[in-house]
């Protein structure tokens, strides 16, 4: 019985780990939970690419660039990298060159 206990305890763990990360608090220059809350249909994986809202924008504009691109490539089956710098870039952020973010490379500024 102890052994069942330990696995699913050990099961749960994992599951927390491997689910979708809700982080709040300064990161990047700016407060993930409000980047999470307003943005995270902009650049989530599967789905049309859509303009980020007002909020979404907001949100993200006092974000480093570089920072959230960063974020992104940790956790890049939570982000398609397109729509991460498509919306980055919609709301008037541009992604340096030489940036790897949510798995893509920008070598120069399109």
């Amino acid at each position: 019985m102890q052994g069942i206990k330990l696995g699913f305890t050990i099961m749960l763990v994992v599951a927390g780990i491997v689910a979708v990360p809700r982080i709040s608090g300064q990161v990047c220059n700016g407060n993930l939970g409000t980047i999470q809350e307003e943005c995270e249909e902009y650049y989530k994986p599967g789905g049309p690419t859509i303009p980020p809202s007002t909020e979404c924008c907001n949100a993200l504009r006092n974000v480093d660039v570089p920072c959230m691109c960063r974020l992104a490539n940790n956790f890049q089956s939570y982000f398609s990298g397109g729509k991460v710098v498509y919306t980055l870039r919609q709301c008037g952020k541009d992604v340096p060159p030489g940036t790897t973010c949510g798995g893509l490379s920008f070598l120069q500024k399109c």
